[in-house]
């Protein structure tokens, strides 16, 4: 039932969106703030003020911005660098990378007051510099209600009374997590390789993910799997199905499984009655628990995305939407695009490395759990 509702308020929410944007360039006109708008764009030396807009609610979308903030920080080493979010849970995915200060619009009908608020509270700090990579409504309309002196997002048309300064991009990385990076290469800013998309845990987070782990791991060669089951929309599997993929690994490997299920208000039960389960409300703690583990089965959602910038071996199982655009990063993680015919054994035969380098540390982990380190370098 939960599920049904969701759904049909994203579709109403998803028409809402269509039938407005004919009004855009009306409202953009009506709100627009230019009071300090320059019209070439400012050298990127003499940018001393920046904030950083994405207004989005989901998971897996404010963990794809990571990249970018990275090589934004890269990019302006010294200026100072402002974050703005949607909302204040999202802040905790940002921290150990740079920011100076994260504000929160609290974008929606609810919050229009707080909105209102965070912007006469960001018009009082003088940027040089607003960059919103993706280009949203939501980004568009608080952008130009914000004072700066260049507003710079890829170029959409009905939005360029937000974004004066808007950019055409040439090259389109398909990926979610990268395409934004061709605005900063737009500016004329090389970005800094390696591309990385990890959270930057500190090693107190570590330790205290191992700690989180120690009931759950074991210490023979068994495999230690966690998998969880919640999705929205379409992407939700039903426990049947679920059922079958266990089974279809439990099958597959010649070794024995030890099952972990995580799980949140959307998923309350447990799959399997004797399965160990693992909760929290800490996102950041949850990503430090998983890195212990040789792998997180998941569906395209965002506890997958999650464990994939924790730097955890991952298998995403993908039904509705593309690895291409909405794919795992980490090197050791596996795309399932038929859930139904997928081969067990070469999906952990991917990960491996990750497995056999873990193995030989069960006989010695309570002992001395830092030597997970070596395996889970810190993703810093």
């Amino acid at each position: 039932m939960i599920f049904f509702v969701k759904n049909k308020l994203r579709n109403f929410d998803k028409m809402r969106r269509q039938k407005l944007h004919l009004l855009e360039n009306l409202m953009y006109r009506l709100i627009k703030n230019d009071s300090a708008l320059e019209t070439a764009l400012v050298p990127n030396d003499q940018v001393k003020r920046i904030l950083l807009m994405r207004n989005n609610k989901r998971i897996g979308n404010i963990l794809f911005f990571i990249p970018l903030v990275r090589q934004v920080r890269h990019a302006y080493p010294n200026a100072t660098i402002d974050l703005l979010l949607s909302q204040p849970w999202q802040g905790q995915f940002f921290d150990g990378l740079g920011m100076d200060r994260i504000y929160y619009s609290h974008f929606s009908f609810m919050g229009i007051l707080k909105w209102l608020k965070a912007i006469e509270h960001l018009n009082q700090v003088k940027y040089d510099l607003i960059l919103a990579p993706n280009c949203c409504a939501s980004d568009a309309t608080t952008a130009a209600m914000i004072a700066a002196k260049n507003k710079v997002s890829s170029y959409k048309e009905r939005r360029i009374l937000a974004f004066p300064h808007s950019l055409k991009i040439s090259l389109c990385r398909p990926h979610a997590a990268y395409g934004c990076l061709s605005l900063l290469e737009a500016l004329g800013h090389p970005l800094d390789k390696p591309l990385n998309h990890n959270l930057a845990f500190s090693n107190d987070e570590l330790s205290q993910g191992i700690i989180a782990s120690r009931k759950y791991t074991t210490q023979d060669d068994s495999i230690d799997l966690v998998f969880f089951r919640g999705a929205r929309g379409a992407k939700h599997l039903p426990p049947a199905i679920w059922e079958a993929i266990l089974k279809k690994f439990e099958v597959g490997i010649d070794k024995k499984i030890n099952w972990i299920e995580v799980l949140s208000p959307d998923v309350n039960e447990t799959l399997r009655k004797n399965t160990a389960i693992f909760e929290t409300k800490n996102l950041r703690l949850l990503g430090a628990f998983l890195r212990n583990f040789d792998g997180f089965i998941c569906c395209d959602t965002g506890p997958l995305h999650l464990a994939d910038a924790s730097g955890v071996p991952c298998v995403g199982l993908y039904t509705h939407t593309t690895p291409g655009s909405f794919g795992l990063l980490g090197e050791k993680s596996v795309h399932v695009t038929d859930i139904n015919n997928f081969n067990a054994s070469e999906v952990v035969r991917k990960l491996g490395l990750v497995i056999k380098q873990r193995l030989t540390l069960k006989k010695d982990y309570k002992r001395s759990p830092a030597l997970l380190h070596d395996v889970y370098p810190a993703a810093v």
